[in-house]
């Protein structure tokens, strides 16, 4: 059994062939049915696609993942399928994915600030997720959050911490080193012989 596609064209009711003819997924209509002849096909030239049977004279232009709008190729364009793009390393996917999986736009990881930390690293459909640090902790670089030093008790704590530097200790009196070299005293006597 031949299973035919049918489509209406200057009053004629055009078939196209799924089983027999070349018209599918790949092809495009080069001329359409008349009375006398039937529709015929041919394939889709490089750089076009047609990815459903149509009554279209021109393929669909491939999709073209661009770089500056952080996107890369993740499957290239056939005669058949479109170009799928995907977010690049530290990008996510922007837009909604399209229906073929393609990621239409992608921005760049959002960096936290210091005094932050990463709290979800970002992946190629979500930001990342940054958190402050909390009371007694600090971030320097938007990374982690790290323990605010505990000064000795012989130290002062000169500057106190916040969430993004920490604890500056000093001032005590065994901050600084000091030695005293104490050397006693012993005389001594020499005595000069003439020789």
């Amino acid at each position: 059994m031949v299973n035919h596609c049918q489509y209406i064209f200057s009053s004629h009711r055009c078939h196209i062939e799924l089983t027999q003819q070349p018209n599918h997924p790949g092809t495009r209509v080069e001329t359409h049915c008349t009375t006398f002849y039937s529709t015929s096909c041919v394939p889709c030239d490089n750089g076009t696609y047609m990815d459903e049977l149509s009554e279209w004279t021109e393929c669909l232009q491939c999709r073209f993942c661009n770089t500056d709008c952080g996107l890369r190729e993740k499957a290239p364009c056939s005669s058949i399928s479109n170009t799928v793009c995907e977010p690049e390393e530290g990008h996510y996917c922007l837009r909604n994915w399209l229906k073929d999986g393609s990621c239409g736009a992608a921005r760049k990881h959002r960096s936290c600030l210091p005094g932050q930390y990463i709290k979800l690293p970002g992946t190629s459909s979500s930001d990342t997720e940054c958190e402050d640090c909390p009371e007694g902790y600090f971030s320097p670089a938007g990374f982690t959050c790290i323990a605010w030093t505990v000064c000795p008790e012989a130290h002062l704590e000169v500057r106190p911490g916040t969430k993004q530097e920490d604890v500056v200790c000093g001032g005590g009196a065994t901050s600084r080193s000091h030695f005293i070299l104490s050397i006693p005293f012993v005389g001594v006597a020499f005595i000069l012989v003439p020789g």
